[in-house]
């Protein structure tokens, strides 16, 4: 919970920084794969120049940077990205699927697209490029990142989670595989 509440408060942070829906931010996310989750533990801010305005669109400055932020620190593994949208919907757009080429293939990749709200709860959507290069679910599934205040009450962690994680886990629809989140 520490780790998505971290990115809601960036989210929101930028959200407010100036009127009209203010700047889209954007970083890695790193932690440990396993069969069939991902427990993400860190993540690292990308610097964007907002070259082509307030949205998180990589300038090639910007990819240069995103290009060493791919590199883990020690002990963990990159499993993908996350980004702000704080004009739209938690679709995802072309700036979207250009953040997962970035990727390598052949790995599962996971999206976190955070829609920042100047009060209270923000919401959020995963998605994973599979192996296959396919990018589920197709259209979001929703969930919420609480502030501070709320999620510490509601928090209910067990013992043997770790501080400050985030886990996301996998399940099979129709053949299918989809993200879901465990935070």
């Amino acid at each position: 919970r520490a780790l998505l509440e971290e990115i809601r408060r960036l989210a929101v942070s930028g959200f407010v920084a100036f009127g009209r829906g203010g700047l889209e931010i954007g970083g890695v996310l790193y932690g440990l794969r396993e069969v069939n989750r991902m427990t993400i533990h860190a993540f690292a801010e990308c610097s964007c120049e907002h070259a082509h305005g307030p949205a998180f669109v990589l300038s090639e400055g910007d990819r240069n940077l995103l290009t060493q932020l791919l590199q883990p620190p020690a002990g963990l593994e990159t499993l993908g990205w996350y980004r702000t949208h704080t004009r739209k919907g938690l679709d995802l757009d072309a700036a979207d699927r250009d953040l997962f080429d970035q990727f390598p293939s052949g790995a599962k990749i996971v999206g976190l697209v955070v829609k920042p709200a100047r009060w209270g709860p923000s919401t959020a959507a995963i998605y994973v490029r599979d192996a296959m290069g396919d990018i589920l679910p197709r259209t979001p599934h929703e969930f919420t990142v609480e502030p501070p205040e709320k999620s510490l009450e509601d928090a209910g962690k067990t013992e043997s989670e770790p501080a400050g994680c985030a886990r996301f886990g996998f399940y099979r629809r129709s053949g299918r595989q989809i993200g879901r989140a465990h935070v």
